[in-house]
């Protein structure tokens, strides 16, 4: 597992130095994420939504114990849930995807349909990847994957990290702007559910394999990896990682 996890990381830095990072080879529950209907099924012992009642205080504690998706404040709308039996009675959400229109505060449906369904599930997939209940055997949380191998639409995408997918989702729910003017809403949503179902339950999806790399700051976060100074430190540093553990494995 360590000598798998260098060498994925060397791929990031080698393609750094002249253009985006390749994508990387992931195993299952090295990442763990769920959809809607995970979050939203009925909660039993042990299960997904029994965990959410138990841990959404303190995953959400630094929010005064609410749960918001959309836009903070008047430059927009949102939603807000106070109580984790609100967000199982939300998910999964169905219908057209849409901005919302309106403040709500613990709504059953929106007018944002689907889509805010997907951005309160992605919400919490980071929040509790984040809190240590959801990381996989990398011990890392998928907000900080970064994106890559995008064209067309979506090539805003590359090179952002899954949070910062997430703040950008977050603005165009609320009825803010697309990240950029080619962007439409419905790339917004495809690309807030491909990220969702990355993982799902610890299964790595085709989506994962194409389009998620590891960051550069697990190896070396005071170096910048922007430059090719930087990314020919990294390398080297790497290499003598991957081969220091070699010669641990082979002693």
């Amino acid at each position: 597992m360590v000598q798998r996890q260098s060498l994925a990381v060397l791929g990031i830095v080698i393609g750094t130095a002249a253009s985006p990072a390749m994508a990387q080879t992931f195993q299952n529950n090295d990442f763990i994420t769920w959809s809607q209907v995970a979050w939203g099924q009925p909660p039993t012992t042990g299960n997904l939504t029994a965990e959410l009642q138990q841990d959404f205080n303190t995953v959400f504690a630094s929010t005064n114990d609410l749960m918001e998706i959309g836009i903070h404040g008047s430059a927009g709308y949102s939603i807000i849930f106070d109580d984790p039996n609100n967000i199982i009675n939300f998910l999964p959400a169905t219908g057209a995807p849409g901005p919302l229109t309106a403040d709500l505060l613990d709504p059953a449906t929106s007018a944002a349909g689907s889509y805010g369904g997907e951005v309160a599930t992605l919400e919490l997939n980071v929040a509790f990847n984040d809190a240590g209940l959801l990381k996989g055997n990398l011990d890392m949380s998928v907000g900080n994957l970064v994106l890559t191998g995008f064209t067309g639409d979506l090539t805003f995408a590359n090179g952002l990290t899954v949070r910062q997918i997430l703040n950008d989702a977050n603005t165009v729910l609320g009825g803010g702007p697309e990240p950029n003017p080619s962007v439409m809403f419905q790339d917004m949503f495809t690309l807030a559910n491909s990220i969702d179902m990355s993982f799902n339950g610890g299964t790595v999806s085709t989506f994962a394999t194409q389009h998620f790399v590891y960051p550069v700051t697990m190896i070396a976060p005071e170096i910048d990896p922007v430059t090719m100074g930087g990314a020919a430190t990294l390398l080297i540093g790497a290499l003598a990682v991957v081969r220091g553990r070699r010669i641990q494995e082979t002693a």
